[in-house]
């Protein structure tokens, strides 16, 4: 199906730059060139409205304080870890799940930063692996909170008790802990910083 959709988008893109090159030129406009000018722009709308970021706060938050999942000081770098911070809906606390697939933030993916499972979890190079495959896997028991569990059934989990700021993500056997629950939130398109997270077809 998405490469159906690819190829539509590439098709009526070349279309209508055919039609604004004849458009340019003085030519008239066929009723062909319209009908496929009106689809890609149904297409780029559609696209457009498949856009999803999110950011997750902690099912431990409780009173006044919440947590969420943040990449301290913005720095979108493969190696940097993943730490809880003060919800505060900035972009470094944002994540584009898009494809269904990969969480991703400055154009790098959630992964785990080594090879063992109790890794931390934290940004790397997107590479397609299974280990920066994620899914939002409900809790059985607790509505509206969810897992974030990889293909090797490890879950991105607070590393450190008590939660607070800086604490720790890692990733550790699922089990539907609250260290591992989280409540997640989907946001407007985002910017980090000078990156601006493509639109990916």
């Amino acid at each position: 199906m998405l490469d159906i959709f690819k190829a539509i988008t590439k098709i009526s893109r070349l279309v209508f730059v055919h039609a604004v090159r004849k458009s340019c030129a003085g030519a008239r406009l066929r009723p062909w060139v319209l009908i496929a000018t009106f689809v890609f722009c149904l297409v780029s709308v559609s696209a457009r409205a498949q856009d999803q970021f999110y950011n997750f706060r902690s099912m431990l938050s409780a009173g006044g304080a919440n947590w969420c999942i943040d990449v301290p000081a913005s720095q979108y770098q493969p190696g940097t870890r993943l730490a809880i911070s003060n919800c505060t809906g900035a972009p470094n606390q944002t994540f584009q799940y898009e494809s269904g697939i990969n969480l991703v933030a400055g154009g790098l993916c959630l992964s785990g930063l080594a090879p063992d499972p109790n890794a931390p979890a934290g940004l790397a190079d997107c590479i397609g692996s299974d280990s920066q495959v994620w899914e939002l896997h409900p809790f059985a028991n607790v509505s509206g909170v969810f897992s974030i569990v990889n293909t090797d059934g490890l879950c991105v989990t607070v590393a450190s008790d008590p939660i607070g700021p800086g604490a720790p993500l890692a990733l550790a056997e699922c089990e539907e802990a609250p260290t591992q629950g989280w409540v997640s939130n989907q946001v407007g398109r985002v910017v980090y910083g000078a990156y601006t997270e493509p639109t990916y077809y």
